[in-house]
C-alpha cells in the first residue's frame, strides 16, 4: 500500500467546474467535479462514497482497490496481487470492502482496520466472473451477477455460503442489479436481450419479464420510491420504466437520440432519474424528472468520461459518484 498527495490545481484549469444555472429546462447543468486517478490507464471503476473523506473504488485494469479523500485529494491504493480485474466495489455501514473479482472467480471482502483480504470463491466453474454487487436491505446479504456465466449469485454475510441460480434465457448477459424499496427483492437487467429478471429470497425461484422491444437492450436499472424499476436501453436510446405490480412498461427517447447509449444510471432523493449517454463525446449526464415526464438537465462530463460505466448516489452528500474511462473519478451535485 502507498498514498499519493495530488495537487488539482492544474486539473481544475483543465476541466473547471460547470456551475448549475437556470437555464431552460431541458439544458439545465448541474455541478460537475472530477480529479485524475494517479495510476495511468488502469480504468478506475464504480466510486462508492463511505464518508467525507473515504470515496473507495476499483482499478479494473491495474488490479487494485484504492480509497480517495474528496477533502484532501489524497488517493490510496491497495494492490491486488492476484490480478482478479476488480470490477465494481460496495462498502458497507461499519466500512467493509467488498469487490468483484471478476476474472478470479471470487467476491472479497477488505477490512480497512487489520488491512486484511478475504477472498469468498464462487462454488462453481461456470460462475467466474461475478460482475455487479448489490446490498441486501440490512446488509444481510450481497447480490450479484455473473454475466458470463449467466447467473445470479446471492453471498450470504453470516456465513459466506453463495447461492447461485442459472437464467432461463441462454446469453442473457446478466448485468445492472437493483434491490426493490421496502426490503423488496433484486432485480436484474438481462443485457444480451429484451428481459429484466427477479429472484424470490425466500424460494429462489427466478422470474423473467419480457419487455416489448425485442431490440431492447436494459443495462444499469435503479428503483424510484414508488416501486418502479428504470433502465437503459443500451441499444436505441431510451430511459424505460417498468412498474412490477402490473407489468407495464413506458419509454421516452433520450435527447441524444438512438444512438445516446445510455450506461451508468442512478436515482436519487427526490426521484430524478440520471443516467449518461456514452454515445456522445464528452459523455452526458442526463436528468428526468418522472413526475413531470421530462427531461430538465444535460451537462456534459468535464473530462469527456470515454465511458461512464456505473454511478453510486449517496444520499448524505446528495452527490453522484462515478469513474470514467479517462482516468477521472467525481461527483456530479444533484440535491
Amino acid at each position: 500500500m502507498f498514498r499519493v498527495l495530488f495537487s488539482l490545481i492544474a486539473f481544475a484549469a483543465a476541466f473547471p467546474l460547470m456551475a448549475a444555472d437556470s437555464q431552460p429546462a431541458a439544458t439545465r447543468k448541474v455541478q460537475i467535479k472530477e480529479w485524475p486517478v494517479p495510476w495511468e490507464n488502469t480504468r478506475p471503476r464504480d466510486p462508492f462514497y463511505h464518508a467525507p473523506d473515504a470515496v473507495w473504488f476499483v482499478g479494473q485494469t491495474g488490479h487494485y482497490l484504492a480509497k480517495f479523500n474528496p477533502q484532501t485529494g489524497e488517493f490510496t491504493k491497495i494492490d491486488l496481487v492476484d490480478e482478479p480485474g476488480p470490477h465494481n466495489v460496495i462498502v458497507s455501514t461499519y466500512g467493509i470492502v467488498w469487490f468483484a473479482g471478476n476474472t478470479r472467480g471470487y467476491i472479497g471482502r477488505y477490512d480497512p482496520q487489520t488491512r486484511r483480504i478475504t477472498r469468498i470463491p464462487m462454488p462453481y466453474a461456470a460462475a467466474g466472473d461475478p460482475h455487479t454487487l448489490t446490498f441486501e436491505a440490512g446488509e444481510r446479504n450481497i447480490w450479484f451477477t455473473v454475466q458470463a456465466g449467466n447467473i445470479i449469485g446471492r453471498l450470504r454475510l453470516v456465513n459466506d455460503v453463495v447461492d447461485l441460480v442459472g437464467l432461463n434465457t441462454p446469453n442473457a448477459r446478466p448485468y445492472g442489479i437493483a434491490m426493490a424499496p421496502n426490503a423488496g427483492p433484486p432485480w436484474v437487467a438481462l443485457f444480451g436481450t429484451n428481459k429484466l429478471a427477479t429472484v424470490d429470497p425466500r424460494t429462489f425461484q427466478l422470474t423473467e419479464h419480457t419487455l416489448p422491444r425485442a431490440s431492447t437492450r436494459p443495462r444499469r436499472l435503479g428503483f424510484t420510491s414508488d416501486g418502479r424499476l428504470w433502465y437503459g436501453d443500451f441499444a436505441e436510446g431510451y430511459l424505460g420504466v417498468f412498474t412490477p405490480a402490473t407489468k407495464a412498461v413506458k419509454e421516452w427517447q433520450l435527447p441524444g437520440g438512438k444512438d445516446s447509449r445510455p450506461y451508468a444510471l442512478a436515482v436519487d432523493s427526490k426521484d430524478h432519474v440520471w443516467v449518461v449517454e456514452t454515445g456522445s463525446q464528452p459523455n452526458r449526464l442526463v436528468g428526468f424528472d418522472p413526475k413531470q415526464e421530462r427531461f430538465f438537465s444535460i451537462t456534459p462530463i468535464p473530462s469527456g468520461g470515454g465511458a461512464v460505466r456505473n454511478m453510486h448516489y449517496a444520499a448524505s452528500a446528495g452527490q453522484i459518484w462515478f469513474a470514467t474511462d479517462k482516468n477521472t473519478i467525481g461527483y456530479a451535485k444533484v440535491d
